[in-house]
């Protein structure tokens, strides 16, 4: 996967990573405990556990503060 553009995400219980906007990936710079909480695109929460440094194909449009150990994360555009 090529990506064009990224930006950081403010970890958030109610805000999305930006008003309107959905990921095409996410990078995981610190792994934690390896939880991560997201809220997918079509509005479900998903929990992952295992979660590894590195890029993972998500659309997601929140991560959560609950429920994620991850820090340093990047949603990433194409």
């Amino acid at each position: 996967m090529r990506y064009s553009t990224g930006y950081p995400v403010t970890l958030s219980d109610t805000a999305d990573i930006r008003a309107g906007d959905v990921s095409d990936g996410l990078h995981i710079g610190t792994p934690g405990d390896g939880t991560l909480s997201v809220i997918m695109s079509d509005g479900k929460q998903l929990d992952l556990v295992g979660i590894t440094a590195g890029y993972h194909p998500l659309a997601v449009k929140r991560v959560r503060t609950t429920g994620t150990g991850c820090s340093n994360v990047r949603a990433l555009k194409f």
